[in-house]
């Protein structure tokens, strides 16, 4: 197995694991009151491959050393929802470090630990609290500015860009049909030593563990198609998610910086906590 040497912008821990990798926490139990799911009508016929495009137009996040996955992932799929509906500008778009931070205070987290997040704490933050504007809150990975409290102009800010409605994806039918509706998908999953590998980084094809492969911690990434036919090593048929280090992985529309995540990953109990935020404030 050849890992690619990691960038100096990512820290690592004492293991050698990206710190990163632990920014979805696949162990916190989702609370039963956030288990809406999503229902599919039966007899579904889904064409073999799909993308969103207005991904194109949503500017691609890169965690650097901090472990927002979670807050970048809910960034970019609200940012896609703005852009189908032609409402993403540089006035409205989503604030993923503002994400990052109401993400941890519903999960108890004080805010200068970076303990990473989950899509249940996420989405019932964006409910609460809102998520205000890249403009009003910019990404740092500095430890001064992703610990501060949030001001009172940005708590002010973001009540005005509240989500109203998210629904878990409990199987792939429902994960294929919310993006047939034209929603892209929140996804946890466990991550290995494979996903460090040159070949992942240069094609973005995220390869199942081996027998005995150790787990490195947890990610998110935001699920914006799938491809039926796709081969990722034995694996048929993969999601197209966004991942959060530039310059890795595969193009799609008119960006590179996606993977492909083995439909294999659900199927074995790799993949957790799967959301579809859907109903957002009328962003002026």
């Amino acid at each position: 197995m050849s890992l690619i040497v990691t960038p100096g912008r990512h820290a690592e821990d004492g293991n050698g694991a990206l710190r990163h990798m632990r920014g979805a926490r696949p162990s916190r139990p989702v609370q039963p009151e956030r288990r809406m799911m999503m229902l599919a009508p039966p007899d579904n016929t889904f064409a073999q491959a799909l993308f969103l495009a207005e991904m194109d137009l949503v500017r691609l996040r890169d965690q650097l050393s901090l472990g927002s996955c979670v807050g970048a992932t809910f960034a970019e799929c609200k940012d896609q929802n703005l852009a189908r509906r032609g409402k993403l500008t540089a006035d409205t778009e989503t604030s993923e470090l503002d994400a990052y931070t109401v993400a941890r205070i519903v999960g108890g987290t004080p805010l200068d630990e970076d303990s990473g997040s989950t899509s249940s704490d996420m989405c019932e933050g964006a409910r609460d609290y809102g998520v205000t504007t890249t403009k009003m809150r910019p990404y740092s990975d500095v430890a001064a500015v992703w610990s501060a409290e949030r001001t009172p102009a940005v708590v002010a800010d973001a009540l005005t860009r509240q989500m109203d409605l998210d629904l878990t994806c409990p199987t792939a039918e429902t994960m294929k049909y919310a993006l047939t509706q034209g929603f892209s998908v929140m996804v946890g999953f466990t991550c290995f030593a494979g996903l460090l590998t040159r070949a992942a980084a240069s094609t973005g094809k995220i390869p199942m563990p081996g027998a005995g492969e150790k787990e490195i911690g947890g990610h998110e990434m935001l699920i914006c198609g799938w491809d039926d036919n796709v081969q990722v090593e034995a694996c048929k048929g993969a999601w197209i998610v966004r991942q959060h280090w530039n310059e890795w992985g595969a193009k799609y529309g008119a960006i590179k910086g996606y993977g492909l995540l083995p439909y294999a990953y659900q199927t074995h109990g790799l993949t957790h906590d799967i959301r579809c935020p859907r109903l957002f404030e009328a962003t002026p």
